[in-house]
């Protein structure tokens, strides 16, 4: 079933693009692929150095609903802000550009927005390992939807890849990513978003597809580690009296697991010395 009717607002799908220009023609075609047609995608070239651009003017040429806008490099949180200034859109979609949606996605959650009278729409996700299909690293629900939980759950129990959401744009409103950081960023905008308490529906289909490859800043643990130590920071700094003690415990709670962790490798280890030293092997 095609959705295009005048009277549904359009989506603006935003695709920053940095160095992925080996999967963004898929990327680009599994929104061209949309059942739900009203839609503009926001194509930002943020200052890559490889064969964006040129897919970007294919892509723009073979469909007006594609519009390639280029910018100085500024990172991925500055690449999102900049396709957010100059989206149309009444509902907004980040999707990176090595990342995939589903025919579905735009249909089903303008479906529940026009439905429900959502602010925000969630669907599950699923990812991609080397050309397989994995299941998530975690299973979204409903009750994961509220501030509490993305402040002091985030990373423990679950994180919602920032593409399984698609957002009002009037919740957006003023709210921008932080261009300073490399992970954490997504965090912190989906914790400015739920401090308004909106409407949020989840939808329990894994409608976008989250790819994993050696590209991707996912993959270095030392540049995740600290940025997301700086995000941390940053939430903590923000929260009121309350809430800071309750950010604090949770950070209590999760070293003490980390250490009794540790604790258990280590005596394994002694144990495993003693065995080797006792037989020989």
């Amino acid at each position: 079933m095609t959705l295009s009717h005048s009277n549904i607002p359009i989506v603006s799908i935003i695709i920053p693009c940095y160095n992925q220009a080996d999967w963004l023609p898929d990327t680009l075609l599994s929104v061209y692929e949309q059942t739900f047609t009203n839609w503009e995608c926001l194509i930002v070239n943020d200052g890559s150095p490889d064969d964006t651009a040129e897919i970007g003017e294919l892509w723009e040429q073979k469909d007006s609903r594609f519009k390639l806008i280029q910018k100085e490099n500024g990172g991925l949180g500055s690449a999102r802000n900049f396709g957010l200034d100059h989206s149309q859109g009444k509902y907004v979609l980040f999707l990176d550009s090595d990342d995939l949606i589903s025919r579905t996605k735009l249909e089903t959650s303008i479906k529940i927005f026009n439905e429900d009278n959502a602010d925000v729409v969630v669907t599950n996700f699923y990812h991609l390992i080397n050309d397989k299909v994995k299941p998530p690293f975690c299973r979204l629900q409903q009750d994961f939807l509220s501030y509490e939980n993305i402040l002091l759950k985030w990373d423990y129990e679950f994180s919602i890849p920032i593409h399984c959401g698609i957002f009002k744009k009037e919740l957006i409103n003023e709210t921008r990513f932080n261009e300073t950081l490399k992970a954490g960023e997504d965090w912190i905008f989906w914790l400015a978003l739920f401090k308004n308490n909106p409407k949020a529906v989840y939808i329990d289909e894994e409608l976008v597809c989250y790819r994993l490859h050696k590209k991707g800043v996912t993959r270095n643990p030392e540049v995740m580690l600290e940025n997301k130590r700086l995000a941390h920071i940053y939430i903590f700094k923000d929260l009121d009296d309350n809430s800071k003690i309750a950010f604090f415990d949770r950070f209590s709670y999760r070293t003490l697991l980390l250490y009794e962790r540790d604790r258990k490798k280590i005596e394994k280890r002694k144990l495993k010395n003693i065995i080797k030293r006792l037989f020989g092997h």
